[in-house]
């Protein structure tokens, strides 16, 4: 009966852990799925997608924005009057920017029922997000996150690091863009490969190393201010879903090491 309660959630846990998970994991501990159960990721982002995004959508720099690092980029650099221009964002990408897309469900049907069905799972408003990063790009330094996420990796790899927490279940008003020191040793230290689903509690420090090779990679990462969740919990599903409501799930695909050539990213292999 649980499995058919939580079939979204099922696939980023497993569906045969999802009792486990809830009761155990959630809020407590990282929690890691092998591909090698199954690759619960497909369908839900493709290259063809993302290259389509391009062709088709005029972005704002609310829904889409560059990165280098930590550091974000200057709007001006890939935008005009707050409309992106696709061309100079992937001229960034192809010098070691990420680019950043968010809130992704809303034009991709795979990513809207998801993402639906999971808030309706967790009684919590999910969002989409999408990262393109180029290969040899910086990695994101030691932080903490004030929402939960599932990063759920679609292809390529990328090693993850996850720290203790820093901050016991932090609110959204308490992150910090402090720079953080890791101590002790990982509780998590893995290389994500495709269909691997990786939870990290609010909270927990934890790092991101690209790895040097020609391929590219896709996660999804699904982030949730728990704490929140108990007092929308109160409430019927609908109040979940209002634009005006801040979303407490983000799914967040990344695509790194891949180039591009007009609108189209091409993915190379080894």
């Amino acid at each position: 009966m649980v499995k058919e309660s939580f079939p979204a959630l099922g696939r980023l846990v497993g569906l045969d852990s999802v009792t486990e998970f809830i009761s155990h994991k959630i809020e407590h501990a990282p929690n890691l799925l092998s591909a090698a159960e199954s690759d619960r990721t497909q369908g839900l982002l493709s290259i063809d997608d993302i290259d389509r995004f391009f062709a088709t959508i005029k972005y704002r720099t609310a829904e889409c924005f560059c990165v280098d690092g930590n550091n974000p980029i200057d709007v001006s650099e890939f935008s005009s009057r707050g409309v992106v221009d696709s061309r100079q964002a992937l001229r960034l990408f192809d010098k070691g920017a990420t680019i950043v897309l968010n809130r992704v469900q809303l034009y991709h049907p795979p990513l809207s029922d998801f993402c639906k069905q999971l808030s309706l799972e967790l009684s919590a408003p999910c969002q989409a997000n999408v990262y393109l990063t180029p290969p040899g790009s910086k990695g994101f330094n030691l932080h903490y996150d004030t929402h939960d996420v599932f990063m759920a990796q679609v292809a390529g790899a990328k090693r993850w690091r996850v720290y203790d927490s820093a901050i016991e279940l932090p609110l959204a008003s308490q992150g910090t863009s402090a720079r953080l020191e890791a101590t002790g040793d990982p509780v998590v230290e893995a290389e994500l490969k495709a269909g691997d689903v990786l939870y990290i509690p609010r909270g927990w420090t934890h790092e991101v190393r690209p790895l040097h090779r020609l391929h590219y990679i896709l996660h999804s990462a699904f982030i949730s201010s728990l704490g929140r969740m108990r007092f929308w919990r109160r409430f019927p599903i609908a109040c979940c879903e209002t634009d005006d409501i801040a979303p407490r799930f983000r799914l967040i695909f990344c695509v790194r090491n891949v180039t591009s050539a007009r609108y189209r990213v091409r993915s190379a292999t080894c």
